[in-house]
């Protein structure tokens, strides 16, 4: 992680790890890609869709993207202690 990249996240860390996980992880890698796929399958389906599968994609990928952005969050602590660190 360079001097930028650390100023970014520097900034990007102050939102709180919470907020972090959700707006980055369950609402970007799981409600949109969600309702991206219900749209296709609307559109595919002559205009019906499943319940059951917008509820299974919602949960799926918002678990995924939790997890993801969980990984990425710590990744990020880790090379930005690492580099804050180096300047002491």
């Amino acid at each position: 992680m360079d001097h930028k990249q650390a100023e970014r996240w520097k900034k990007t860390r102050a939102i709180g790890r919470n907020k972090y996980l959700l707006t980055y992880g369950v609402i970007a890698w799981g409600i949109i890609p969600s309702a991206i796929l219900s749209v296709v399958e609307f559109m595919n389906n002559d205009g019906q869709i499943n319940p059951m599968y917008v509820a299974m994609r919602v949960f799926v990928f918002a678990t995924v993207g939790f997890f993801v952005s969980s990984a990425m969050w710590n990744s990020r602590e880790r090379k930005f202690s690492q580099v804050a660190g180096g300047r002491s």
